[in-house]
């Protein structure tokens, strides 16, 4: 397996909605060791971090990029948009509150979190609970 990492900066600042939709492969189960994001515009921003009640329809996926050039192109994804947005998770793995520029997080996950081939569990999504300040945020992956 290799290791795979994509940075994005948000464009979605509605309270409510996703800022990030990471999508597993439908081949291969998909392991998220870390996600980490900064704040680049001064808005007090509350994000958690969990599996969505319902994926995005018509994402717009961004392909995760090898750390090894020799390594084949990654299938798992960074979606920013979507015709229909991924759902409010029923539960947050994780949540992250900030308002100043620069404020930010490092989640790691030492065994990964793994995300499934197909329907909900094939996703993640980096939810603006609260606000939503525009964000640089990547992922690193193993698929």
């Amino acid at each position: 397996m290799a290791l795979f990492e994509l940075g994005l900066r948000t464009t979605n600042v509605t309270s409510a909605n996703a800022a990030l939709e990471i999508i597993g492969s439908n081949t291969t189960r998909t392991k998220i060791y870390e996600i980490g994001a900064t704040l680049v515009t001064a808005v007090a921003t509350s994000l958690g971090l969990g599996r969505p009640q319902a994926v995005g329809i018509t994402p717009v996926p961004v392909l995760v990029q090898p750390e090894d050039p020799n390594d084949v192109a990654g299938i798992t994804a960074g979606s920013l948009s979507a015709g229909t947005s991924p759902t409010t998770p029923l539960i947050f793995l994780r949540r992250f509150t900030g308002s100043a520029i620069g404020q930010g997080f490092i989640w790691t996950f030492p065994k990964g979190i793994v995300l499934g081939i197909s329907g909900i569990t094939r996703s993640l999504v980096l939810f603006n609970i609260v606000g939503g300040a525009t964000l640089d945020v990547y992922f690193v992956c193993e698929e």
